[in-house]
């Protein structure tokens, strides 16, 4: 009987995956109505093929890597070779999964601004919880991403993940915490055949902590989801709750 290399234990520990110090940390997913509604209907978490982000730099290599690969490959006389290396780079990328999550243990403003809208909500689970799901998903990787400096640095170890697990220092604001998956089976394959998403089991009334209301959404907001809640998820009822940034402001006691 062969051993499961692939345990969650030894996907925790792989080097191209950074786990957080405190695996109880808060990670949020700020999302629109439509998301959210979706993940309660379908009790599943999306991961989107990297290829397709708004940001291009995703799953590329840094402006150094690429400059000592390309030197390595004239210099040992192997021209073909760069081009052949930066040809399996990008095809990878076309395989590549992933769902995005903020680590923190605060809500963020930027994030409200950036990712939820005008009417947006936040559900927010701990990183342990987060990670335990993905006992029986075999081919899922979880981690903390890394922000480097794209002109200078270079990834530590040559490994297909690290490419997807690194950002430009420029986003370091957003704190990301991955789940994400290459299925091989897609590789060199037309890209009309692979599909844009993935998705994978998630027990949303077990996991959810907390549904935090956007600090930007219009008063309706909060009956809405609430409405919504009730229908498709109703032990999480109680974990509805406003942000702490629609706090109105203190002068002191009058």
């Amino acid at each position: 009987m062969t051993e499961d290399t692939n345990t969650l234990e030894n996907r925790l520990n792989h080097p191209s995956f950074p786990q957080p110090s405190n695996p109880n940390q808060k990670v949020w997913r700020y999302m629109d109505l439509a998301k959210f509604t979706w993940l309660l209907s379908e009790s599943k978490i999306t991961l989107i093929r990297a290829d397709l982000f708004q940001d291009q730099h995703e799953g590329s290599l840094t402006y150094k890597a690429a400059e000592l690969m390309e030197l390595a490959s004239t210099e040992n006389g192997e021209h073909k070779l760069y081009s052949t290396l930066s040809d399996a780079y990008q095809e990878i990328k076309g395989i590549t999964y992933i769902s995005c999550w903020h680590g923190n243990d605060h809500e963020s403003d930027a994030m409200w601004r950036h990712y939820s809208g005008i009417g947006g909500l936040a559900i927010q689970t701990s990183y342990k919880s987060l990670a335990s799901s993905l006992e029986e998903c075999p081919d899922t990787y979880i981690g903390a991403v890394k922000y480097i400096d794209y002109h200078s640095e270079v990834f530590e170890g040559g490994n297909i993940f690290n490419p997807c697990m690194h950002k430009r220092v420029s986003f370091e604001y957003e704190k990301e915490i991955r789940l994400v998956q290459i299925p091989f089976k897609y590789y060199k394959k037309r890209e009309i055949t692979r599909p844009s998403v993935i998705n994978i089991p998630w027990n949303c009334e077990e996991k959810i902590d907390s549904i935090i209301i956007s600090p930007y959404s219009p008063t309706y907001y909060y009956e809405a989801v609430v409405a919504i809640v009730k229908s498709l998820a109703p032990r999480l009822s109680d974990k509805i709750k406003l942000s702490d940034l629609s706090r109105k402001p203190t002068y002191g006691v009058r």
